[in-house]
């Protein structure tokens, strides 16, 4: 009786293995989703001056014109017209996007992505004379 419970567990936990490691991420994986070519929609720029918004734009693009290629090996690459501008490594840190360029400088943007689309998000700050400056983006994109 003891050897056929034993049977009994080693055959659920052979099952329960065969079963996790048959199992795929989720397609839903915001790092999974993140892989691919991302057409340049638009351009949201916010201009504050100590805290005071001052100007606000949006650039908007034409399918092509900029395109962020996204590989799973952790490089990407940004074409300007069909032309690489940039190329870089990136990682995922919850929903950070950290960006490294050739010359080390990392970029840091939040991101939200679905199967259809990814979005941008980050700000540049400074201080001159005494004054805040910021600068806000956000970067709207559609999978190819």
């Amino acid at each position: 009786m003891m050897i056929n419970m034993f049977s009994k567990f080693i055959f659920v936990i052979t099952v329960i293995a065969l079963f996790v490691s048959g199992c795929k991420k989720e397609p839903d994986d915001a790092t999974i989703l993140l892989i691919g070519r991302w057409n340049q929609v638009s351009l949201e720029t916010v201009n504050y001056y100590d805290n005071v918004k001052q100007s606000e734009t949006t650039k908007t693009y034409n399918e092509g014109d900029i395109v962020l290629e996204i590989m799973d090996d952790g490089t990407a690459n940004k074409y300007v017209k069909g032309v690489i501008s940039d190329a870089f490594y990136w990682t995922v840190d919850g929903e950070l996007l950290l960006m490294t360029g050739n010359s080390g400088i990392v970029q840091t943007a939040q991101f939200s992505v679905s199967k259809t689309d990814l979005t941008l998000q980050w700000a540049v700050q400074e201080t001159s004379d005494g004054h805040l400056i910021r600068s806000d983006y956000r970067s709207i994109y559609k999978k190819q």
